[in-house]
C-alpha cells in the first residue's frame, strides 16, 4: 500500500510540475527574445550615436576651418593697423617738424623786424 500511495502522490504532482515546466520553457523563450531585443536596441543606439558623432566631427571641422579663416583675417587686419600706425606716426613727425619750422620762421621774422626797427 505504501508504494501505491507514493505512485498516486507522484501522479498528483505530475500535472502541476508539467505546468511549471511549460511556464519555465515560456519564460526562457521570452527571456531569450528580450535579450535579442535589448541587444537590437543597444546596437540601434550605437548607430544613432555614431551618426551624431559624425555630424559633430563635421561641424567641428567646419568650425576649425572658419577659425583658421578668421585668424587669417585678424592677421591681415593687424598688419594693416601697423601700417596705418606707421603712417600716423610719420604724419605726426612731419606735422611736428612743420610746426618747428614755422616756429623758427616766426622767431626769425620777429628778430628781423626788431633789427629793422632800430
Amino acid at each position: 500500500m505504501r508504494i501505491n500511495d507514493i505512485v498516486t502522490e507522484s501522479e498528483n504532482q505530475l500535472g502541476p510540475l508539467e505546468m511549471q515546466a511549460e511556464k519555465a520553457k515560456i519564460f526562457l523563450d521570452l527571456r531569450e527574445k528580450l535579450k535579442y531585443l535589448e541587444i537590437g536596441l543597444f546596437i540601434n543606439g550605437i548607430e544613432k550615436n555614431k551618426i551624431k558623432l559624425d555630424e559633430i566631427k563635421l561641424s567641428l571641422e567646419n568650425m576649425a576651418e572658419e577659425l583658421s579663416d578668421e585668424e587669417n583675417n585678424l592677421s591681415d587686419m593687424q598688419s594693416k593697423k601697423e601700417k596705418h600706425q606707421e603712417s600716423i606716426s610719420l604724419g605726426t613727425n612731419v606735422s611736428a617738424w612743420c610746426m618747428a619750422i614755422r616756429a623758427q620762421f616766426i622767431k626769425d621774422l620777429r628778430q628781423e623786424r626788431k633789427q629793422s626797427s632800430f
